[in-house]
């Protein structure tokens, strides 16, 4: 039996991907394997990309091509002392690429924030502002934004664990004091952010 609990899971289409919104690639996907905040993507092309998702918005660091070119038919991990590999069996046989593990640290997990916080960055901002919410206990909370007079104008619930960031565009609204609040399973917060015109 395979338990897991608060995972979250993001879907990519066999023939193209974009993630992020600015990270995009051609071609079919024929494998994909990860460690901890990162992945490997191996394409139809024989090309096989380094995704690091140790931040909020996914990069690739690098990519290699196996010989022929020759499709991709599977990934793995492995490790050879202290030098992380990636295993790719191809149309013609193996491949192995060593690889920088900035974030492969499996023995390093993610930490756990010890109390319901949020913070923004920039603050005061001008049109966008990227706040980060830190939750001890992962569950459902209330994500809600005021205005100067009391007025809600964003409202949305999400699961959240440990450290999310939302990015939010206040271009719609007028410039002043808004006033941000987390609630749910570990209580309430607030965060005063300030729109500058």
């Amino acid at each position: 039996m395979n338990a897991v609990s608060g995972a979250s899971v993001r879907v990519i289409d066999a023939t193209s991907y974009n993630l992020a919104g600015q990270y995009s690639s051609t071609g079919n996907i024929r494998a994909i394997v990860s460690g901890y905040h990162f992945s490997f993507i191996g394409l139809q092309t024989g090309v096989v990309q380094y995704l690091d998702q140790s931040t909020v918005t996914p990069v690739f660091l690098d990519a290699a091509s196996v010989p022929g070119p020759s499709p991709v038919a599977a990934l793995a991990l492995a490790q050879a002392g202290n030098l992380p590999l990636v295993v790719v069996g191809h149309g013609t046989g193996l491949a192995v690429f060593d690889y920088d593990a900035i974030t492969s640290a499996p023995d390093e997990p993610p930490s756990i924030p010890r109390d319901l916080s949020l913070s923004a960055y920039p603050n005061p901002f001008n049109g966008v502002v990227t706040v980060t919410l830190a939750v001890p206990q992962s569950g459902t909370y209330q994500f809600t934004v005021f205005d100067n007079l009391g007025r809600e104008v964003w409202n949305r619930a999400l699961f959240a664990t440990g450290t999310t960031a939302q990015k939010l565009d206040f271009s719609p609204f007028a410039a002043g004091h808004y006033v941000a609040r987390l609630s749910g399973t570990s209580g309430t917060t607030a965060l005063r952010l300030i729109y500058l015109p």
